[in-house]
């Protein structure tokens, strides 16, 4: 199970319980809450399901952006328990402000859809004809 969030008002409300739990500590805001004995890992029980603090952060911040189960999160400021959203972060996946978009087409039935670019350089398998490859066209935007 990834983590996610839609709902501006779900991410919210992740957020505002992670500033229940947490404190600041210079930069980093320091997590006070349950935590992974074996491994350290800020944990916080939402919508019934217990999260890593962090991915649920990350994933609160960048809406419509899953966190997949085995993607690890790396902090900037080197504390494990550092929950602040600036610190957060997934390795290989670059901020918002530098996504690109990039028009794909299917090579079998000319389904048109636009890919984050850096997944519209991939064998990417058309979801409509499940028979056909997306392959991007030539313009990029930036959000």
């Amino acid at each position: 199970m990834s983590i996610l969030f839609t709902s501006k008002s779900d991410a919210r409300l992740l957020l505002a319980r992670v500033l229940e739990k947490s404190r600041r500590e210079g930069a980093c805001r320091v997590w006070f809450g349950h935590v992974r004995g074996d491994t350290s890992v800020p944990r916080i029980r939402f919508n019934g399901a217990l999260l890593d603090a962090r991915k649920a952060v990350w994933a609160a911040t960048h809406l419509g952006v899953g966190v997949p189960n085995r993607v690890k999160v790396k902090n900037t400021c080197g504390n494990p328990l550092c929950v602040e959203p600036e610190h957060v972060t997934l390795p290989g996946i670059v901020e918002a402000s530098e996504w690109a978009f990039t028009p794909v087409v299917c090579n079998k039935c000319n389904t048109r859809k636009v890919l984050l670019s850096v997944l519209a350089f991939q064998e990417n398998p058309c979801p409509v004809c499940r028979g056909g490859i997306l392959e991007p066209v030539e313009e990029t935007r930036n959000l």
